[in-house]
């Protein structure tokens, strides 16, 4: 359970200071308990309860940023994964957190890859800096083999002094709001006005200096080589599985991961690339031109749930190899783009 320092007011008036449940509203937002009723959390952790309350038995646990994950990026131009420890539950809460942090989720399911991680999350390829809004939005990553173990604590240690930086923010901003009403209340009384001033001044030096040192460790954070999660073994064997069997066929893009990670059924994939394989020239039986992309052919097969699975693929005529994108429907659009690239 997550517990959140508040301020809680009444018309826009300071009545207490409170510490109070952190839950998620039913619209998403996160809101804390207090009294018995859900309040949404305003900004310098306010709630006003003059807002309309919610039930708790409405609202849904606020992730506590424990979650354990493993981020796998994709090869360049292509999208990446991250793993998800726990229940389907744990996943849609990372799933909310993510897009709340601006990342563009396709898609989610089981892995069954029988790797780290009871579930994948699929997200569009993105900049260098992937790893670090992961981080901000899940919170800390975890290593993948030990010679990572210093990185990885020096990463946490960073992460919990940001929280604790923010903590200071919010509470030094709440004790000036407090001071400012007491120093209004006390303005007949000079020498505690005195007084109070200078606290005040020397609360709001303080805060300056706390929220320098959280930029600077956001900063750093962001900076930070991220722990990727190890490729499994059937990721590993992958290449040399296609290599051995399938040796005209260059499997670009996210292919390889995709296999591994999402198709709970690969019999049709792996019938329609040996087809693929023996093709020499010409048009291949059971495929059709890509509209728009000329060179490039496309078929859908079966990924033992339903028909959605697409492969793309275009004979390099030079060197009598294909190049083969595996991929779902879903994807289509951004695997178009991607295929007009090369």
């Amino acid at each position: 359970m997550a517990d959140r320092d508040i301020v809680v007011m009444r018309n826009g008036n300071p009545l207490e200071r409170a510490t109070a449940e952190l839950l998620r509203l039913p619209d998403g937002r996160p809101g804390v308990k207090w009294r018995g009723l859900v309040f949404p959390l305003h900004a310098e952790d306010q709630i006003e309860i003059s807002d309309p309350g919610v039930p708790p038995g409405e609202c849904m646990p606020f992730p506590d940023r424990n979650v354990t994950w493993y981020f796998l990026p994709g090869p360049t131009g292509a999208d990446s994964y991250i793993f998800v420890d726990g229940n389907a539950s744990a996943c849609q809460q990372a799933m909310r957190l993510l897009r709340d942090a601006g990342v563009n989720v396709l898609r989610s399911g089981p892995n069954l890859t029988s790797g780290r991680g009871d579930w994948f999350i699929r997200i569009a390829e993105s900049g260098d800096d992937s790893g670090a809004v992961i981080a901000s939005a899940l919170g800390q990553a975890v290593a993948t083999e030990t010679s990572e173990n210093d990185q990885a604590l020096r990463e946490r240690l960073l992460l919990e002094a940001l929280d604790a930086a923010r903590a200071s923010q919010a509470v030094l901003r709440a004790e000036l709001e407090r001071m400012r009403l007491a120093a209004d209340a006390a303005s007949n009384a000079e020498e505690a006005l005195t007084d109070m001033r200078a606290s005040l001044n020397g609360m709001a030096a303080r805060l300056v200096e706390v929220e320098a040192e959280a930029e600077t460790l956001r900063r750093r954070i962001a900076s930070a080589p991220r722990s990727p999660a190890k490729p499994t073994k059937l990721e590993q064997e992958l290449p040399d599985i296609v290599a051995a069997f399938l040796p005209r066929l260059d499997l670009i893009g996210g292919s390889l991961s995709f296999i591994a990670v999402e198709l709970p059924g690969r019999a049709a994939l792996w019938r329609a690339l040996a087809a693929l394989d023996q093709q020499v020239r010409g048009h291949p039986e059971g495929w059709k031109a890509l509209s728009g992309h000329p060179g490039w052919w496309e078929r859908h097969f079966s990924t033992g749930q339903d028909n959605q699975g697409r492969i793309y693929a275009r004979l390099k005529t030079e060197a009598g190899r294909w190049d083969v994108l595996v991929s779902h429907k879903q994807d289509q659009a951004a695997d178009l783009k991607r295929l007009a690239r090369l």
